[in-house]
């Protein structure tokens, strides 16, 4: 279980809410606010390359939980790979442990993955540092060689 707690700008206590999953890890890797004040927690699990979202409305009461395992696609997350479009659409960046690309995994603000996409050559063993969106919702992700902290890979949206 997991306790994500939200407390005002002077530190006054919200609420608080017990995180029940099913992935058997007791931390949150990254949490972000939706336009509309929903908060969405992402959860991963390196060892069965699955990862969990929660989706809470402001008041901390649950909307949805879902869990993906697309294909051992994701693994080695970083808190900077989950972004909200402004029309809710969440993104995830990961990469695919076995081929070695970065994978972009596009889900709807009701928790239904619509889009996923493979970036990079394979067996070269690329890592996502961060995923970006800009003010028109296009995206942009920096990724690296799993040994080599320097930039080598950037995607940028059309």
């Amino acid at each position: 279980r997991t306790r994500l707690i939200k407390v005002s700008s002077d530190g006054t206590l919200i609420w608080e809410k017990l995180l029940e999953n099913w992935l058997g890890t007791d931390r949150i890797d990254a949490v972000k606010e939706t336009e509309t004040g929903d908060i969405i927690a992402f959860q991963q699990m390196g060892w069965n390359d699955s990862m969990q979202l929660f989706k809470l409305d402001s008041k901390g009461n649950m909307i949805w939980k879902n869990s993906y395992s697309m294909f051992s696609q994701f693994s080695e997350y970083k808190s900077d790979v989950l972004q909200i479009a402004s029309d809710g659409t969440i993104m995830v960046v990961g990469n695919h442990r076995y081929q070695g690309k970065i994978v972009l995994l596009k889900i709807d603000k009701d928790g239904k993955p619509f889009y996923v996409k493979a970036y990079g050559e394979k067996n070269i063993d690329k890592r996502p540092i961060g995923l970006k969106l800009d003010s028109n919702d296009k995206f942009r992700i920096l990724g690296r060689n799993k040994n080599n902290e320097k930039a080598k890979l950037i995607i940028i949206s059309e």
